[in-house]
């Protein structure tokens, strides 16, 4: 359980809440940044030439111009693994399996709407999830948000008076056009209801000239435009009214056009985008968990409007709270970029917490909005967090999950830090050895330093010398350096699991466990995000899956808010190498051909899967479905039959061709059907030699065919299918 010291929250204790959340997160903010130092090398004192240089505290040790390298060990590490994750989630197995009830056939429908929204119902999805990957794996803990994103936007209509007088002539004509094409005019003035009249018994015109009509105007205006206020549809009608020196009055109205209205995810780092209390072990059962926005004054403004946030509370948020965010501070990803613009932002904290209902008792999840800088503002918004699921939207992964604690979880740049430290001292030892060898010290007289000669130093020395001038004798290269490097690098690549330099050494499992856990969480986000979709989505919608079988789209009718399914996402990681891949489905293909009885084997999905190995991006378009496959089959086979009839010699081929749809396209031809009679074929069959022999010869053809495939059957199953001994 966790521990906390939160007690009751609400709109007035959850600001002071977050400050001690976040003054508990110094440990794990430290972390980070030593995370992100570690991956990209970076340290006080680095100069962008790689050399050690001095400074006004001391001189650069052991020389000025030592080698200083950065040894993109960890880096290279987290790159590689990073992307095996992208690809294993691009290529994974989604299966949904209903909670209640055996809707088996919805379940698979569910299953491939899924995977369709991974790939594309959710925008910048695979962007979002290889950030994610960085993040988990430097750090060992990564979070996913999942939301319901609606964005409308408001385009400005202007309206004139004779564009809507010309309307109201034409309307009813103009309407039967419309309607006769299947389409109607996308101008302004068709935004206007048939139903204004410009008559002089007068509806519309009439009502806007008439002061004392003026409701009566905002109202039928208000038809055509129904998000607009009530301000703006007065002020309309009276820009719309006749006035002394102007022709042709106009008014210019906004109508509410909707642009996006999806699931949406987006990766957060903690301790930066994200706080919970440090002792968590599970985010379902922690008492708040706050998300950190950088709003603008436009980006307030707009969500006053949009979500209907606090006006006061914006005001005063604009007045006290922008300030320019220093991004080196509040985020240790962005050590290595430069100081923040000068644009003046908020710092909002989106909180969601665990309450009680004060009439009810009812335990329930509230959502609050309230900036870090202006606390004694109060909250911008505080209302019962109205997703179906009750479920903080947030889905939380671990990279190394050794103990409860979510925050204990350790990234591969912590793992690697001493390995890499202790290459980078091997490799600059090397460095500086060969420049010593090169430019080796020169011995010179106390009182005889050479004004303009010498390669990298001057050692003075007492006269009396032989050999005034003389080189210093550089110590032998360090012994076994190369051999230390590359032992740290195959014990990195053995606690990482990665092959060795020989390609030997990779322990697959270590590998197979970190994409399992990347999918389970993944499959949350899954699930999460088809909850969001069944309480917020279409009615209906088609879609299609890139790589399905099926060519033709699916629809999927959106279910009840209470339909739930656990959700499955899975890859094997020996798929990722070709080689490995064919050898292991030319194994299975060959177990399931010996052993497959009773014809349970979908031969087309194995044989996508295979091309898959090779070429995923084209496997899809060389490989048709079993649908369109037949559909090509009786094409060609009835091609054939035409030029046979033509009198053309025409062979069945033996590669490429599906012998029993050819026999059935064949047997119709023959036999034809009562809507199509073949007396025709059946008679010149009959009294012309010659076209009888080509067509006899194309059926041969195709019966052998067919007996191959027989044969092919007998040998693996041992007897002839159908007559196999009991």
């Amino acid at each position: 359980m966790n521990q906390t010291t939160a007690g009751a929250l609400t709109p007035a204790t959850i600001p002071a809440y977050f400050a001690s959340v976040e003054g508990g997160s110094t440990a794990w903010q430290s972390r980070t940044r030593e995370n992100i130092r570690t991956r990209y090398c970076v340290w006080p004192g680095q100069s962008p030439d790689g050399r050690k240089r001095g400074s006004r505290t001391g001189n650069a040790k052991p020389w000025e111009g030592a080698s200083d390298q950065r040894t993109f060990i960890v880096d290279g590490l987290i790159a590689s693994d990073a992307a095996m994750l992208t690809v294993a989630l691009a290529r994974a197995n989604v299966d949904a399996v209903p909670v209640a009830g055996d809707d088996i056939e919805r379940a698979s429908l569910v299953s491939r709407f899924t995977r369709w929204l991974l790939q594309r119902g959710i925008p910048h999805f695979f962007t979002e999830a290889k950030i994610l990957a960085n993040t988990v794996l430097t750090h060992g803990v990564g979070v996913m948000s999942i939301a319901w994103r609606r964005e409308v936007i408001h385009q400005p209509i202007r309206l004139a008076r004779s564009e809507i007088l010309r309307m109201g002539n034409s309307s009813e004509e103009q309407g039967q056009k419309d309607e006769g094409k299947g389409q109607r005019a996308e101008s302004a003035p068709d935004l206007i209801p048939s139903t204004w009249s410009t008559d002089p018994s007068g509806d519309f015109l009439s009502a806007i000239d008439d002061p004392a009509r003026e409701a009566e105007a905002r109202a039928l205006l208000s038809l055509a435009f129904p998000d607009a206020t009530t301000a703006e549809l007065t002020a309309a009608v009276r820009d719309l009214r006749p006035r002394d020196g102007v022709a042709d009055p106009t008014a210019t109205l906004y109508r509410a056009e909707e642009v996006a209205n999806q699931p949406t995810v987006r990766a957060l780092t903690v301790g930066t985008d994200i706080f919970f209390p440090p002792e968590t072990d599970d985010l379902e059962q922690a008492p708040a968990v706050f998300e950190v926005q950088w709003l603008t004054r436009e980006e307030l403004e707009a969500r006053r409007d949009d979500q209907n946030w606090d006006a006061e509370w914006t005001e005063r948020v604009i007045a006290t709270a922008l300030k320019t965010p220093d991004l080196r501070d509040d985020d240790a990803a962005r050590l290595l970029a430069s100081p923040g613009s000068e644009t003046l932002k908020a710092r909002v904290i989106c909180a969601y917490y665990r309450s009680r209902d004060e009439h009810t008792g009812r335990a329930q999840t509230r959502y609050c909005v309230f900036a870090a800088d202006a606390p004694d503002a109060g909250c911008a918004l505080d209302e019962v967090f109205a997703y179906t699921h009750s479920r903080y939207p947030y889905v939380v992964f671990t990279r190394d999950r050794e103990t409860r604690r979510i925050l204990e979880s350790r990234g591969m740049a912590e793992i690697g830090q001493s390995a890499q430290d202790e290459i980078k001292l091997q490799r600059d030892g090397r460095a500086d050895h060969t420049e010593l060898a090169h430019l080796p010290p020169l011995y010179h007289p106390l009182d005889g330093a050479p004004a303009a000669w010498g390669p990298m130093a001057f050692v003075p020395r007492r006269r009396g010398d032989q050999t005034p001038y003389e080189y210093v004798k550089v110590p032998p290269p360090p012994a076994g350096s190369i051999e230390v490097e590359q032992t740290l690098l195959a014990n990195l690549d053995k606690r990482f699991g990665n092959a060795g330099a020989d390609g030997e050494g990779g322990r697959a499992w270590l590998k197979q466990e970190l994409v399992n856990e990347w999918l389970r969480s993944m499959a949350q986000v899954a699930a999460h995000a088809f909850a969001l979709w069944n309480a917020y989505g279409p009615e209906d919608i088609f879609f299609r899956v890139v790589g399905d079988e099926s060519r033709s789209p699916a629809r999927l009718v959106r279910g009840s808010k209470q339909e739930r399914y656990d959700f499955f996402l899975s890859f094997t990681v020996d798929l990722l190498d070709p080689k490995s891949a064919e050898t292991r489905l030319n194994k299975l293909g060959e177990a399931l051909a010996r052993y497959d009885r009773q014809g349970l084997v979908n031969w087309g999905a194995f044989l996508r899967m295979l091309a898959n190995t090779y070429d995923p991006a084209t496997a899809d378009k060389l490989i048709m479905s079993r649908d369109d496959a037949a559909e090509q089959e009786f094409a060609r086979a009835k091609q054939d039959l035409t030029q046979i009839w033509a009198g053309m010699d025409v062979d069945f081929p033996d590669i490429g061709r599906d012998p029993d749809t050819a026999a059935q396209v064949l047997q119709e031809y023959l036999a034809g059907s009562e809507q199509i009679p073949a007396n025709d074929v059946q008679t010149r069959f009959a009294n012309d030699e010659a076209f009888r022999a080509r067509l006899e010869k194309y059926q041969k053809q195709i019966r052998f065919q067919q007996q191959q495939h027989e044969n092919a059957q007998t040998g693996r199953l041992g007897a002839a299918a159908g007559n196999m001994s009991e």
